[in-house]
């Protein structure tokens, strides 16, 4: 079994490959899809279980250099698990939201520091 950071390196080597078109049409999918478990995520009758599907079709395509509409997906993604009452679910959905923003903070401080 590889591990997470090994699956999220290879697939980012693999979308180095593809053109800036393709790389805007998944991430144009991914908000599609995001926007579309919102909405299933409120109202009188909200259906979590298919918010929860959006979610990860979302994460699925959404480019993992897109880490801010990554960190979003996973951000809704922990609020739809909590609503589901899946605790687990939700804190690991919500870890990752908060690891990738620690990473994009890191990379911007190293970034200002050096200009």
């Amino acid at each position: 079994a590889t591990s997470s950071a090994e699956s999220v390196v290879g697939r980012k080597q693999e979308e180095l490959s593809q053109s800036n078109e393709w790389l805007q049409e998944q991430l144009q999918q991914a908000v599609k899809l995001r926007h579309e478990a919102l909405e299933l995520s409120r109202g009188d009758d909200p259906d979590f279980m298919l918010a929860t599907e959006r979610l990860r079709e979302a994460l699925d395509v959404c480019p993992v250099t897109e880490r801010i509409e990554r960190q979003n997906l996973y951000h809704q993604l922990a609020y739809v698990l909590l609503q589901m009452q899946d605790a687990p679910g939700a804190v690991s959905a919500a870890t990752r939201a908060l690891v990738m923003f620690d990473d994009f903070d890191a990379e911007n401080r190293t970034t200002a520091r050096s200009a």
